[in-house]
């Protein structure tokens, strides 16, 4: 039987069978201090002991957070959650049947563009790793304008930097699970974080940041950005941010943090988020990292490029991403993407994409978040190769899901990942299963060795410069060598060197 108590930093925990009994779930761990009244937009503090044993049966309740689009609802949790400002808590899952066993440890963060998420849902959970002998970590973070808000104030109060409160709760996560992950049967020296969209994006901030190193084994990215960023993701300067934040309090007629600090959660968000949007339109970015100068030093982006992250094992990847933008239609918008994009380099661009009518355009979509990351994706592996680094592995996830029109879909993968078919709505077919084997085997492999191939799955080459590499997650499933559209290339080569 897999242990069911153990004593972490704080005190004692009991845990519950999962959906496999063989595997113990501990739900809802604080692994930071509410951050609550003064603490709301200061650094995670310490989590406080306990008495007792503490019984780790439920969830906590999800970030504070605006509700989410119903497409996505439907998809992953089909009923309101509870939410909380006090969110710092994190899940586990173990196999291990002692502490000595130093299992591998896969740490997931969770997406939502930074603003909407949760720790846990209908597609992920721990059951399937746990059979692989993997210990799965799921983590809460601060949202929105509570993880993310800088303004001078709040720079005055914690040595000239604020914002990335939510980056600052991750790696405070990060530390917890280096501290006490032993206790569950985990190895503290093997740990691979991963995230999807704002979670991948998550990752490579981590990754960027001087805050975690020598705390990673490999880290895997989905649908969020590696070698170069997309621009509405890109973080902004500091400046940049505390000038935002001098708008929002003065768009909420707040006249300091210490006023802002006394609205309660709910009605703070609800009144923060409205008021990004009259400033930056609906599709605006607002709560986002930022480069402070302490979590980051430099966008995830030029640490990417001039080899300033860890020598550690890749995963990046994408699926077809629908849902998240239309692409241009006409030659004229084209022409405009080109400047915007491109801008001294248009033409040079132009010429390497070699569109000419808007059948071409139909075909090619150059402008998409599709191809931005097909890019970015290439780049990031080519880019560390050429600095001498570990191979880094590229998956395009190209399957489109039964049941809808909605195709290759941004999340989509992640049924196939965790092996959770069996959760979802989706009339899903004999391949879907099949999929399902292929990439939570390679998941598992990758969390365990730093390389996705084993016994009974197709080969994946790593994605070289000698050897460009994109394993094609569809039917069939295989390792694809041919060159990308010249258009695609030229992005690429301008953002390695």
């Amino acid at each position: 039987m897999a242990i069911r108590e153990v004593t972490a930093e704080n005190g004692k925990l009991l845990g519950a069978p999962s959906g496999i009994p063989s595997t113990t779930v501990f739900r809802g761990i604080p692994y930071a201090a509410p951050p609550v009244g003064e603490l709301r937009w200061k650094p995670p503090a310490p989590a406080a002991d306990w008495e007792g044993v503490r019984v780790a049966h439920s969830f906590a309740k999800v970030a504070i957070q605006p509700p989410g689009p119903e497409m996505l609802a439907k998809e992953n949790m089909e009923y309101p959650e509870p939410m909380d400002e006090d969110c710092l808590y994190l899940n586990i899952w173990t196999p291990a049947k002692s502490a000595n066993e130093r299992l591998p440890v896969l740490l997931w963060i969770h997406g939502g563009a930074f603003f909407a998420g949760h720790s846990y849902g209908t597609h992920v959970d721990g059951d399937y790793l746990a059979e692989k002998g993997i210990i799965l970590v799921s983590i809460a973070y601060r949202l929105g304008v509570f993880g993310f808000m800088c303004h001078p104030e709040l720079s005055a109060e914690n040595g000239g930097s604020s914002g990335n409160y939510g980056i600052l709760d991750q790696i405070c996560a990060l530390k917890w699970v280096r501290r006490n992950i032993s206790a569950f049967g985990g190895d503290p020296d093997k740990i691979t974080i991963a995230g999807q969209s704002a979670g991948a994006s998550s990752v490579q901030t981590i990754i960027s940041s001087p805050l975690s190193e020598g705390d990673l084994f490999g880290a895997v990215m989905m649908s969020g950005p590696a070698a170069h960023n997309l621009d509405f993701i890109a973080p902004g300067t500091l400046a940049e941010a505390e000038d935002f934040g001098i708008r929002l309090l003065t768009e909420l007629n707040i006249s300091s943090v210490a006023q802002a600090r006394a609205v309660g959660g709910q009605d703070f968000m609800d009144m923060a988020t409205a008021a990004a949007r009259n400033i930056t339109g609906p599709f605006g970015m607002p709560f986002k990292p930022v480069v402070d100068g302490r979590v980051l030093k430099k966008s995830q982006a030029e640490c990417a490029f001039s080899g300033d992250i860890p020598d550690i094992n890749y995963m990046v990847g994408h699926t077809d991403e629908g849902l998240l933008d239309p692409p241009v239609s006409t030659m004229a918008g084209y022409e405009r993407w080109l400047a915007a994009k491109f801008k001294d380099r248009a033409e040079e661009a132009k010429a390497a994409f070699n569109i000419k009518t808007e059948a071409d355009l139909a075909v090619l979509r150059p402008d998409t978040i599709k191809t931005a990351l097909i890019a970015a994706s290439h780049s990031f592996c080519r880019r560390n190769d050429t600095l001498g680094k570990k191979p880094a592995y590229y998956y395009h996830f190209q399957h489109k899901l039964p049941g809808d029109e909605l195709g290759a879909f941004h999340g989509g993968e992640l049924w196939y990942f965790f092996n959770k078919l069996n959760r979802c709505w989706r009339p899903f077919t004999s391949f879907d299963h099949e999929l399902a084997r292929i990439c939570a085997g390679y998941l598992a492999n990758f969390v365990k060795t730093g390389n996705p191939n084993g016994e009974g799955l197709p080969r994946w080459e790593p994605d070289t410069n000698a050897l460009q590499s994109t394993m094609r997650l569809q039917n069939p499933v295989y390792c694809c060598h041919a060159p990308n559209n010249a258009g695609v290339e030229y992005m690429i080569k301008s953002s390695t060197g």
